[in-house]
């Protein structure tokens, strides 16, 4: 009976001992999955205004072009201003075409002065993406080509 008994109470402690290792592995996957799958959701959200932004740009009005691009830039801004999540690099060579393509609407318009300034920014983030040639004139040439070949 003692044998038994001391058994059964190995088995209880290996049990909850196993018991309280996996509860803390789990823990710590569970944080893991939910950093992950915020990782995941902001560069969809950022891939997802992107998209619209530069659809919007090639095909609609002004006003909706501009609204659609002023989106992006703020969920890119946001993605800058969290380096925890790994797309601080994405999220300013993404902001360099936008602010260039915020820059040839104001152009369009007429508008030169709110064109420089967009451009400037757009040369400023391309410059902290680390791009090789960070000009205006490389990152208007990116946003012409993708113009040339839009849907």
């Amino acid at each position: 009976m003692k044998r038994k008994a001391l058994w059964v109470g190995s088995f209880v402690v290996v049990a909850l001992v196993a018991f309280l290792l996996g509860s803390a592995y789990g823990w710590r996957k569970k944080v893991e999955t939910v950093q992950a799958m915020e990782k995941v959701g902001s560069m969809v959200g950022a891939a997802w205004a992107s998209e619209r932004a530069a659809l919007l740009f090639h095909q609609a009005a002004y006003a909706e072009a501009r609204e659609a691009l002023i989106s992006q830039v703020g969920i890119l801004e946001e993605l800058v201003s969290r380096p925890d999540l790994g797309w601080v690099s994405m999220a300013h060579s993404d902001l360099a075409l936008a602010y260039m393509r915020l820059a040839v609407l104001e152009e369009r318009k007429g508008n030169p002065a709110k064109s420089a300034e967009f451009t400037a920014k757009a040369e400023a983030n391309a410059r902290r993406a680390g791009w090789r040639d960070p000009s205006a004139v490389c990152i208007r040439r990116l946003v012409d080509r993708a113009e040339k070949n839009a849907p």
